[in-house]
C-alpha cells in the first residue's frame, strides 16, 4: 500500500457520531448564516435625489420649463470614506415616446474645511430613450473613492426637455454595508486561522511524505481561503486608492484559480493516461492565462463599475477591454468544458475508489454545483448586489473547507501504529529495528 494511503484519515479513524457531528455543524453553521442573511440586511446603495418636474405638466415647487434650452440645478452631500464611492445616475419620466439627445455640463466640487478640490468637470450627452411609459436609467458621473465629507454637484443642461419629469440620484454604499462586509470577513478571517492553527497543529509530527493527497491539497487550499477572507480588508476600505484595490482583487482572485487547481488536481489524481503531463503543462498555462484576464477585468471592474445599474460592457468597456474580456470568457469556458469532460471521466470508475476519495470527489461535484450557481446569480461580483449573496457566498467557501480540512487530516494514532508495523516487518525494515524494543516513535522514524 502506498504511504500516503496507509495512514487513515479522520474520515476513517474517527467513529461515525464523531463524523456526523461535525458535519451537522458545518449545516447547522451554514442554516445559521442563512437565517442571519434574511435577517440582518443593512442596505447595500443608499442616495440622495432630486426630483424635478414640468411646470407645464403640474409641476410646481421644483420644475422647468419645456421651452427652455438651458436649465441648472446644484446638489450638496455630506460623505465618509465608508460610502466607497459615488456616482450620479438620472431618470427621466414620460408618457410619450421619445428618443432624442441632451447636452449636460457639470462641476463636482470636494471641501476638506480649507479649501475646495475640483474632482470632476465634464460635458457630455446622453441619450433620453423613452417607450410606452419606461425610460432607460443613464449614469452621468462615477467617482471611485471617497476622499473628502462635503460634496456640490453643479448640473447644466443644455437643450429642450420633452419629458414629465428628471430624478437625479446621487448614490453611495451605506456605511451601514461596509461595516457588515467588513465584519462578514473577518469573522470568517478569524475562523479560517483558528481552522488553519488546529490543522497545523494536527500534522506537525506527521512528516510530509506520510500526508495523503487530500491533505495536501486541503493544506493548500487552507492558506487561499485566509487569504480570501481578506485580512488587509479595512486597510483597503480606507486607504483608498487603485493599488489596495488591486490587493482587494488577487485576495479574491488568487482563490478562484486555486479552487480550478483544487478541482483540477482532485479530479486527475488518479486518472492515467499517456498525455497526462502534456495535459497538466497545458492546464497551467490555462490557469495562469485566466488569473491574469481575470485580474485585469476584475480590478477594471472593481475601481470603474462596482455598483452601476446601468452599466453595459458592451458600451462601456473600451476595445482592449472588450478584447480581454472577450479571452477571459473563452478560456474560462474551455476550461469548464475540461472540468466537466474530467468529472464525468472521474465517475466512470467511482466504483473503485476508496471510500475517502469517494466522498471527496462527491463532496467536490456538489461543490462545483453551487459555485457555477453562485456566479449565475451573481454572488462574486465586485460588490454583491445584497448583504444576503455576500453573506452566503462568503460562508459557503468558508464552512466547506473547514469541514474537509478537519476530516481529511491524517490520524496521528494511525501513523504511529503504520511506524511501529514497519518494524515488524523484514522487508519494510531494512534497519533491522527489533520491535520488541522500546523506542519512540521518533527514533522508529530516524531509523527506517
Amino acid at each position: 500500500m502506498e504511504v500516503d494511503k496507509a495512514i487513515k484519515l479522520r474520515i476513517e479513524s474517527s467513529k461515525k457520531p464523531v463524523i456526523c457531528s461535525i458535519i451537522a455543524l458545518g449545516f447547522l453553521a451554514f442554516i445559521i448564516c442563512i437565517i442571519v442573511a434574511a435577517t440582518v440586511t443593512p442596505e447595500v446603495v443608499d442616495s440622495e435625489s432630486l426630483t424635478i418636474e414640468n411646470c407645464n405638466k403640474g409641476g410646481t415647487l421644483l420644475c422647468f420649463d419645456s421651452k427652455d434650452l438651458i436649465h441648472t440645478y446644484h446638489m450638496n452631500l455630506i460623505l465618509e470614506k465608508y460610502n466607497q464611492f459615488l456616482y450620479l445616475e438620472i431618470d427621466f419620466n414620460s408618457n410619450n415616446t421619445i428618443d432624442s439627445e441632451l447636452g449636460f455640463n457639470f462641476t463636482l466640487l470636494a471641501e476638506d474645511g480649507k479649501s475646495n478640490h475640483l474632482i470632476k468637470k465634464k460635458n457630455r450627452t446622453i441619450d433620453i430613450d423613452c417607450e410606452k411609459g419606461y425610460c432607460k436609467s443613464r449614469s452621468l458621473l462615477y467617482i471611485p473613492y471617497i476622499y473628502y465629507t462635503d460634496y456640490s454637484l453643479t448640473l447644466a443642461i443644455n437643450g429642450s426637455l420633452e419629458t414629465d419629469s428628471m430624478i437625479f440620484r446621487l448614490k453611495f454604499i451605506t456605511k451601514e454595508f461596509t461595516k457588515y462586509f467588513l465584519g462578514v470577513k473577518y469573522f470568517f478571517f478569524s475562523i479560517s486561522v483558528i481552522s488553519n492553527l488546529l490543522f497545523i497543529l494536527s500534522i506537525r509530527r506527521i512528516p510530509f511524505r506520510f500526508w495523503s493527497f487530500q491533505t495536501r491539497l486541503v493544506g493548500v487550499m487552507g492558506i487561499s481561503l485566509m487569504i480570501f477572507n481578506e485580512p488587509l480588508l479595512a486597510a483597503t476600505l480606507n486607504l483608498l486608492s487603485p493599488g489596495w484595490s488591486g490587493l482587494s482583487v488577487f485576495c479574491n482572485i488568487q482563490f478562484v484559480v486555486f479552487l480550478l487547481l483544487f478541482w483540477l488536481a482532485s479530479l486527475q489524481h488518479f486518472q492515467d493516461f499517456k498525455c497526462k503531463i502534456i495535459a497538466l503543462i497545458l492546464e497551467a498555462i490555462f490557469l495562469v492565462i485566466i488569473f491574469s484576464l481575470l485580474f485585469v477585468v476584475y480590478l477594471y471592474a472593481t475601481i470603474n463599475y462596482r455598483y452601476n445599474p446601468t452599466f453595459d460592457w458592451k458600451k462601456q468597456y473600451g476595445k482592449p477591454e472588450r478584447a480581454i474580456y472577450g479571452a477571459f470568457i473563452f478560456f474560462i469556458v474551455a476550461f469548464a468544458l475540461w472540468i466537466a469532460f474530467l468529472t464525468i471521466w472521474s465517475l466512470l470508475n467511482f466504483n473503485s475508489y476508496m471510500l475517502r476519495d469517494k466522498i471527496f470527489r462527491i463532496s467536490n461535484i456538489i461543490m462545483m454545483i453551487v459555485t457555477f450557481i453562485g456566479i449565475g446569480v451573481g454572488s462574486f461580483q465586485p460588490l454583491p448586489r445584497t448583504t444576503t449573496l455576500l453573506l452566503l457566498s462568503v460562508a459557503v467557501f468558508n464552512i466547506y473547507f473547514i469541514i474537509v480540512q478537519w476530516l481529511y487530516t491524517p490520524s496521528y494514532f494511525s501513523y504511529l501504529q503504520y511506524i511501529q508495523e514497519i518494524a515488524t516487518i523484514p522487508n519494510e525494515n531494512p534497519n533491522n529495528i527489533d520491535p520488541n524494543d522500546t523506542l519512540s516513535h521518533q527514533q522508529i522514524e530516524n531509523k527506517i
